[in-house]
């Protein structure tokens, strides 16, 4: 299974604070308690008493968790997506598109592009979305010739893909739409219009499914057509969102919490909160747990899908001094990134 998510967001400001607070959302250990607002701590262990990690380490070890840099120096990693053996990436200056293996090694370019933004990838390809641009591109997932799928498009941000088709957001000032576009090229076709600004978009078998910021809504439309139904409303900038069998995950930018509803709609629940004027950048799902950034807590969280009390996953200085940002999960380990320091982060166990 991959696990991909996008984090974006803000909402209820003008667009140029707007902007600035959507690459800004990516904004500690050593000897002081942090806490967040549901309670997950992260404390000092004495030598005697601290976990830790076993003989295959190669990073700094914390808490029991192996953290290792893949990647350093990289110019504002941005979205995160995994596949079976790699990393993948996009950097926003200057611009490209990159991957690692999971295990480490030296990252490879597999494309230089204006500004990409979302990114996705199957068995083949990896595909991004470049606002800059106003198109969607695709290269081979070895690297090789770039090519652009949809072109002259207004202002697409979020991206995802299904076994035949690439679906994304665009958001222009005053009106968003949800399209999509067959992996082979050909004409764009529209599944929703009129929307205010839809960000993030995910797809599952059956749905296809979108974050609005300025609406407040988490939509859905099924991929045989039909008109779009909102599974929530009233929201707070919603702004990243992760899928799993039965429900849809978000964050929401003004009021950080992490939400959550079922995929055929019904009661909104909240599962995480944080303080008010922090930001949630990025969010990912497994089978037990949910995973998200804090940009300006500078540190990687997990509840229950159930809700209950956080625990700090990752904590300190590599995280950045704004922290985390796009996230992703695997079986055995979590990928973040920090826009600032230019990193990307592996850490096992989950």
């Amino acid at each position: 299974m991959r696990h991909h998510v996008v984090a974006y967001g803000a909402v209820g400001m003008a667009r140029a604070t707007r902007m600035c607070a959507i690459l800004a959302f990516v904004a500690g250990c050593g000897g002081r308690v942090s806490e967040d607002a549901r309670g997950a701590r992260s404390e000092p262990k004495s030598p005697d008493s601290a976990p830790v990690c076993d003989a295959t380490c190669t990073g700094r070890c914390a808490d029991g968790r192996c953290l290792v840099t893949l990647a350093s120096r990289q110019g504002a990693p941005f979205s995160l997506v995994l596949d079976e053996h790699n990393v993948y990436w996009t950097n926003r200056d200057p611009g490209s598109v990159m991957k690692v293996p999971k295990t480490g090694g030296t990252p490879v370019m597999l494309a230089g592009t204006n500004q990409p933004w979302a990114i996705a990838v199957d068995s083949e390809r990896v595909y991004w979305t470049s606002p800059a641009l106003r198109a969607v591109l695709t290269v081979p997932i070895d690297g090789g010739t770039v090519r652009a799928l949809a072109e002259q498009l207004e202002e697409p941000f979020g991206l995802t893909v299904d076994a035949n088709s690439v679906y994304f957001t665009n958001s222009p000032a005053s009106s968003g739409s949800v399209q999509k576009i067959a992996k082979t090229g050909g004409a764009v076709t529209t599944l929703s219009a009129g929307g205010r600004r839809p960000w993030a978009i995910a797809v599952d078998g059956t749905n296809v499914y979108w974050a609005d910021i300025d609406a407040g809504t988490i939509s859905k439309l099924a991929l045989a057509g039909g008109a779009a139904t909102p599974i929530a409303d009233g929201q707070f900038g919603p702004i990243a969102l992760a899928l799993d069998a039965g429900h849809a995950y978000w964050a929401n930018l003004e009021r950080p919490t992490v939400m959550k509803v079922g995929i055929t709609g019904g009661n909104v629940t909240q599962i995480a909160s944080q303080p008010v004027g922090d930001s949630i950048a990025g969010i990912a799902v497994d089978q037990q747990s949910v995973y998200w950034t804090m940009s300006h807590r500078n540190t990687v969280l997990k509840v229950a899908l159930s809700g209950g009390t956080p625990t700090v996953v990752a904590s300190g200085p590599e995280l950045g001094d704004l922290g985390p940002s796009a996230i992703a999960v695997d079986e055995t380990s979590v990928y973040f990134t920090s826009m600032v320091e230019g990193t990307v982060i592996k850490v096992t166990p989950k």
